[in-house]
């Protein structure tokens, strides 16, 4: 199961990018759990699930984000782990 903040990504990229070279994605890649859907479904009076973010997600529960990483992405897979 992956774990990831949103489903777009997955349905809009990697899926059909797979398809077009003839790649069998493993089980995993069709079962995730969307981080914005379900804290919006247990905070829905912060803001539209499409509009969350890692670090909105990460300031409403009270936890750090670090935006100095120098690799794109890191600070909000490391955030999401957290």
């Amino acid at each position: 199961m992956l774990c990831t903040d949103g489903q777009q990504l997955l349905r809009q990229v990697l899926h059909p990018e797979a398809s077009r070279k003839n790649l069998v994605l493993p089980d995993m890649f069709f079962s995730f759990y969307d981080l914005r859907r379900e804290f919006h479904m247990q905070h829905p009076s912060t803001c539209p699930a499409r509009d969350l973010t890692v670090a909105t997600m990460a300031q409403g529960l009270g936890l750090e984000t670090d935006a100095t990483e120098d690799d794109f992405g890191v600070w909000e897979v490391k955030t999401m782990v957290a």
